[in-house]
């Protein structure tokens, strides 16, 4: 992916690292600035040629940058507790500033939208996919070359689109006449009804990746319904889980009535009553929605299904039919980009980590400097330290020191802070690992907090809608942040380590030794078990995951902290390892 090389690495090292002696040495002097000042003089300094409002201004959004990083990670620490994991976090503020933007547009294209979350889902499933086999060639190259040689399998989105492709045949067929024509029947809004909810049922499956289906049952050429026969089912692999009696009257009242005879009372035992969403209130023990697991079907409402057949029987057979922009829950897509987010910044991270980061151990610098730096990197939430970084990355940038694939998404001040901030974070995180104040498996779950909130920082830094899926989408950003935080972590770990103590710097390099070598291996497991268990893993779905073998699990247990807690399940074991679980 990206990496820094040669004297673009070397002169990125050099310019990071005189912001951070300088913010050291500041820090020790009788005549100390306060931080903002203390950035405004060094971007001066080092960008003479910028005018002093432009120098404030930049200097005001990299530290705003990093405040929202270590907001956003407060709040991905508030959402742990209560048991959501930062991949949904990262799906919930996908979802927030979309939902927020579009509030406040003037004009909202919801096709255009869902259109383009599908394309930035897309685009992340490619980089991640990229990032994995990057990740196993460095230990087993041979073994990247035969799995991409294998036929390549169907993307998440293309198994979407088959789903509503097949969801439109079954309503077409249901509501045509016997010679293909549109029916007139009076009644038409029952079947409408019941295909509605297959439909949306079988689609939702799809994006969730389960193996469920939903089905309205119809009697064979020649035969009639039977008495008190089921409408709808829903299978799991084949076996029936659920059933439904569809009733969809012109009130709930008649409605109500339906499902009862005077001699038998309840007529429909062991199935459970369907009906317009707009007369549940008024039916005991009623619901508007199949639903089995995590998957559903979207309600309607009795005047919206007789809309429908109106529209139809006019000629409209548009109106009936299922599309991705109507029926793909965007909820549901918010949160595959999340999980997506996490697999992408961790896969960034490890590679970045284990290429470029050496032991550079110098312990010939000024003492008082590095008892500075020192300090910052063992509370590992040093807004000081992450300015100064943040600082020397924005005149690298700016100095054309970074090649322009990375300068893209280091465009924004913004983003520079949170990506400053989460590489200080994660190098903290490494220190403790390595000096053994904390596990392997709380530094895993530590580094997924930081990655989650990098992303929810960039998200939420002022990138409206148009930025953060359009933009993202079309310069390839939204699946370079990983490879940009990790290329992040290892140039700034490396002059950390230049600017501490060796008992320092040796527990850095340890720990991220410890973090690295599990990433690697997982990849070249998860490789190992082909095509299709590659392309799961960077769509960040589980399914087709779970049936990959043991092999991953002992490939990455160590990671996860131990491998008798999750030896009975591939699936829990994976997403341990990328700090967000499934149940």
């Amino acid at each position: 992916m990206f990496r820094l090389r040669g004297s673009r690495r070397r002169k990125t090292e050099e310019i990071i690292k005189k912001f951070l002696k300088s913010y050291a040495e500041n820090e020790k002097s009788e005549n100390k600035k306060d931080l903002r000042s203390w950035l405004i003089f060094e971007l001066q300094n080092e960008l003479v040629v910028k005018k002093p409002e432009e120098i404030e201004k930049m200097a005001d959004e990299l530290m705003a940058g990093v405040e929202i990083y270590f907001d956003k990670k407060k709040e991905v620490e508030k959402y742990q507790k209560v048991g959501i994991n930062s991949s949904d976090y990262v799906g919930d503020v996908i979802l927030d500033k979309i939902s927020e933007d579009v509030i406040n547009a003037e004009i909202v294209d919801r096709k255009q939208i869902i259109r383009d979350m599908k394309e930035s889902s897309e685009i992340l499933a490619n980089y991640n996919e990229a990032m994995i086999y990057e990740a196993a060639a460095i230990n087993d190259p041979q073994i990247v070359a035969n799995t991409l040689s294998a036929n390549r399998a169907n993307t998440y989105v293309d198994n979407v689109n088959l789903a509503i492709g097949k969801s439109n045949e079954e309503i077409l067929s249901a509501l045509a006449t016997k010679t293909g024509e549109i029916s007139q029947n009076p009644n038409l809004d029952g079947f409408i009804f019941e295909e509605r909810h297959a439909g949306t049922f079988n689609i939702d499956a799809a994006v969730k990746e389960k193996n469920y289906y939903a089905k309205a049952l119809k009697p064979e050429i020649g035969e009639t319904y039977g008495k008190n026969s089921i409408d709808m089912t829903i299978e799991d692999s084949g076996k029936i889980v659920r059933k439904y009696q569809a009733k969809a009257y012109k009130n709930a009242n008649e409605t109500a009535k339906s499902f009862y005879d005077k001699q038998q009372g309840y007529k429909y035992k062991f199935q459970s009553k369907l009906v317009p969403s707009d007369q549940t209130g008024d039916i005991p023990n009623s619901v508007d929605k199949m639903k089995f697991g995590e998957v559903e079907s979207k309600n309607i409402s009795k005047e919206e299904i007789k809309n429908i057949q109106e529209k139809y029987q006019s000629g409209d057979k548009e109106a009936v039919k299922f599309s991705f922009e109507k029926d793909v829950d965007a909820l549901a897509i918010s949160k595959q980009l999340g999980k997506q987010a996490v697999i992408n910044g961790t896969m960034g991270v490890g590679i970045g980590m284990v290429l470029d980061v050496g032991t550079k151990l110098v312990s010939g610098e000024e003492v008082e400097v590095a008892e500075v730096i020192e300090a910052g990197v063992k509370t590992g939430t040093s807004m000081g330290l992450s300015t100064a970084v943040a600082g020397g990355i924005r005149v690298a940038v700016e100095k054309n020191v970074l090649p322009k694939v990375l300068t893209k998404i280091l465009s924004s001040n913004s983003v520079i802070g949170a990506i400053a901030g989460a590489s200080i974070d994660i190098i903290g995180t490494a220190f403790k690992l390595g000096s053994g104040e904390i596990s392997l498996g709380e530094a895993t779950r530590n580094i997924g907090k930081s990655i989650g909130s990098a992303y929810g920082a960039i998200i939420a830094s002022g990138w409206g809608y148009g930025i953060a899926i359009t933009a993202m989408a079309g310069l390839g950003v939204i699946g370079t942040v990983g490879a940009v935080i990790g290329v992040g972590v290892a140039v700034v770990t490396s002059v950390v380590c230049g600017l501490v103590g060796s008992k320092v710097g040796g527990a850095i390099a340890e720990g991220i030794g410890k973090i690295t070598k599990p990433i690697v291996d997982g990849a070249v497991e998860i490789v190992k078990a082909g095509v299709n268990a590659v392309k799961n893993l960077a769509k960040g779905v589980w399914e087709g995951v779970k049936n990959v073998g043991r092999g991953i699990v002992k490939g990455i247990s160590t990671f996860v902290g131990g491998a008798a807690s999750i030896v009975g399940s591939v699936a829990s074991g994976i997403a341990s390892f990328f700090g967000f679980w499934v149940s």
